[in-house]
């Protein structure tokens, strides 16, 4: 009798989870995304120098992240937005300067000069828009690789490519 009640029990619980599961899946088939409101696409496709753009409507304030290179842009930005109405901005840009190329190469020679691993290292040091290209000549192999860490821990380097090789 007992196995019999089981049996029941849960042939309706199989029952009931299969019509909730349909009843979810109709609920989300007939699911649509909200509408995009054109003056968030107008500054999507502004054309603004803004790397990792993302632009949102939260209740009429528009709400704007991503990088850019200098302050010029995030001023843009508002100006867009006060053009197209709106009133409240979350301007959520983070601004990246770009660097100055030859102070960062000379810090990048100073730093390279001072640290006593690479004694005996013949190196040189070109920047181009923050990114430092070494190249030169190590001791050790080892020195390669302390070469490329010392130079990537620099305040406004954005990458280093290296062409080291050994004596």
């Amino acid at each position: 009798m007992r196995d019999v009640m089981n049996a029941r029990f849960y042939r309706r619980l199989s029952v009931a989870l299969s019509l909730s599961v349909l009843v979810v899946c109709a609920a989300h088939a007939g699911a649509t995304t909200p509408p995009v409101d054109p003056r968030v696409e107008t500054v999507l496709h502004a054309g603004l120098p803004i790397g990792e753009l993302h632009v949102t409507d939260v209740a009429g304030i528009l709400v704007v992240r991503g990088i850019a290179t200098s302050q010029k842009t995030v001023r843009d930005v508002n100006e867009l937005a006060a053009s197209l109405g709106y009133t409240r901005v979350a301007n959520l840009i983070r601004v990246r300067e770009v660097p100055d190329d030859s102070a960062l190469a000379r810090i990048a020679e100073r730093r390279l000069a001072t640290t006593r691993a690479l004694d005996g290292c013949r190196l040189t040091v070109d920047a181009n828009r923050g990114v430092l290209n070494l190249t030169g000549t190590v001791v050790y192999d080892g020195q390669k690789q302390l070469a490329r860490q010392v130079l990537s821990n620099i305040d406004g380097v954005r990458g280093v490519v290296a062409d080291l090789h050994r004596q």
